[in-house]
């Protein structure tokens, strides 16, 4: 084999190699949770590789456009979110699952 084919092939190789360490590093990576403050209170953001998947700046599930009220009722939602996303189900949320978090919101009368 000639210098020239040798050297194209090793660079074959080589990319070959790094897009597949690439792609399996993205494969792997899980969700990441963020909480982030808002006019009027708090939300998160639930990223994969840098890429949001989820941007909540109100409380799912409730009526109106209520954010949380404080940075820990945002993270404890969130991280029920984010444990639904690794455990492939929808990350939907329902009243009886932020009542039993003891996420604090305001119900329409």
């Amino acid at each position: 084999m000639t210098n020239w084919k040798s050297m194209k092939l090793k660079r074959v190789i080589i990319l070959l190699v790094g897009g597949l360490l690439l792609f399996s590093c993205q494969r792997d990576s899980k969700p990441k949770l963020e909480v982030f403050q808002t006019e009027k209170g708090w939300g998160y953001v639930v990223k994969k590789s840098d890429h949001v998947v989820i941007h909540q700046g109100i409380i799912p599930a409730v009526p109106g456009n209520q954010s949380f009220s404080t940075k820990e009722d945002a993270e404890k939602i969130g991280q029920l979110v984010l444990k639904k996303i690794n455990d492939d189900q929808h990350p939907s949320l329902t009243v009886n699952e932020l009542d039993s978090l003891h996420v604090f919101y305001f119900s329409p009368q």
